[in-house]
This record gives C-alpha cells, sequence and structure tokens, in this order.
C-alpha cells in the first residue's frame, strides 16, 4: 500500500497519493456501478432529429442548415442549458422563443466568460506577487 503521510511531516498527505486515491475511486466506483443505467440512455439524435425536437418544444428555429451548424459546433445539451428560462416544463418552451436568440445568449456569454477569466487572470498574478513580496519581507528566507 502507498504510504499516505510524508515521511518529514506526517500532517500534510502527499498530493500525488491523494490523487492516486481519487483516481482508484473514481476508475472502480465507474467500473462496479450497476448496469442498470443503460436503459434509462437515450439513443443518439441526428442534427435533423435535434432540431425536429426543438421545434416540437415550441422554439422557432429559423434557417435550419445554419442551426445544423451551430449543433455542430456547441453540443446540444450545453446550448440546451441556455434555453433554461424559457422553459415552461419539460416539453414546451415559452411562445417567441427563438434558436438565433439563445445562440446569441450563448456566444455573449463565452465573450463575457473569456474578458472576465482574462481580468481574473490578471488580478490573481498580481496578487499574489503582492502576498510573495510581503511574506518574503516579513519572514525571510529561513
Amino acid at each position: 500500500m502507498t504510504e499516505v503521510y510524508n515521511k518529514d511531516n506526517r500532517s500534510r498527505p502527499r498530493l500525488l497519493t491523494m490523487r492516486n486515491w481519487a483516481g482508484h475511486f473514481i476508475f472502480w466506483g465507474i467500473l462496479g456501478m450497476d448496469k442498470s443505467y443503460e436503459s434509462e440512455l437515450k439513443p443518439p439524435a441526428t442534427y435533423k432529429e435535434m432540431i425536429d425536437i426543438l421545434r416540437s418544444r415550441g422554439l422557432k428555429v429559423g434557417n435550419e442548415n445554419r442551426a445544423t451548424d451551430i449543433l455542430k459546433r456547441i453540443n446540444y445539451y450545453r446550448l440546451t442549458g441556455y434555453l433554461l428560462p424559457y422553459k415552461i416544463n419539460e416539453e414546451k418552451y415559452i411562445d417567441g422563443t427563438v434558436f438565433e436568440h439563445v445562440v446569441e445568449l450563448y456566444d455573449f456569454d463565452m465573450r463575457l466568460r473569456s474578458l472576465l477569466l482574462d481580468i481574473f487572470e490578471y488580478v490573481e498574478v498580481s496578487m499574489r506577487s503582492q502576498i510573495s513580496y510581503h511574506l518574503a519581507h516579513k519572514y525571510g528566507s529561513e
């Protein structure tokens, strides 16, 4: 069995060992799962079938070729997450919900996320630099 604690300081677990244990847990947990979940899986749908499902739920899809191209770029389930505010129930969207507007919302969210991540990275690096500087001067190299 792999040693769980560092020999020098037994109060701190070794990160690599913790990762190995987590990996074993996840791996064996998946392999040991009951196979009853297989009956709940939906059969795969073509892009046309995905668009038909969205239309049957009240979503207005203007250009089917463009919608197909978008579904090739953005996973169906990822995109339908942006439809959640427009859901009346499991089988119906609010009247007037348009596929292209949902895609615009997705694109806006993607651009906003990208901008925020750039800003957060700048702030994080700046804060780490300041913390390192102050800790080094307060505690020295010991």
